[in-house]
This record gives structure tokens, C-alpha cells and sequence, in this order.
């Protein structure tokens, strides 16, 4: 479910070749054509979703609507 949620922010960027995403691994692989994008629009794009991308902080509004098991176990209902 949580890799969807990137999935459906990466679908439809230009220039983003494939992708894949491991969220036990917390780190999504990228092969995209620097001519139409560039790594910092792909974290932006991610940072969009709810979750964090390197330096690019998690969207608050995004993130407070994930799905419980979505979110950082610190931030999960008891």
C-alpha cells in the first residue's frame, strides 16, 4: 500500500524512464533522463506524497492523511 502511494506520485513524470521502490529498505530506485527531469524534482515529487526523499521533507498535510501502517512508527495510533 505504501509504495503505491509513491508509485501513483511517479507514474507520470516526464522523463522518468522506470522506478522502483522498497519501502523495507526505505529507498526508491530511479532511471530517468536528465534532460526532462532532474533528482531533485523526482524528491520534491515523492516529498508530495506523504513521505520523505533525501532532503525533502514529507508534505505534513500528505503525511497526516497516510494510512496508519504508512506512517513512521513513532507517529502511529497506539
Amino acid at each position: 500500500m505504501c509504495d503505491m502511494n509513491i508509485a501513483e506520485g511517479l507514474e507520470n513524470l516526464a522523463g522518468l524512464e522506470k522506478f522502483a521502490i522498497s519501502i523495507d529498505n526505505k529507498i526508491a530506485e530511479v532511471v530517468f533522463n536528465p534532460t526532462n527531469l532532474t533528482l531533485a524534482e523526482i524528491e520534491k515529487t515523492i516529498s508530495m506524497t506523504g513521505y520523505q526523499a533525501n532532503n525533502f521533507k514529507a508534505n505534513p498535510d500528505k503525511y497526516n492523511n497516510l494510512m496508519e501502517c504508512c506512517k513512521l512508527p513513532k507517529d502511529r495510533s497506539r
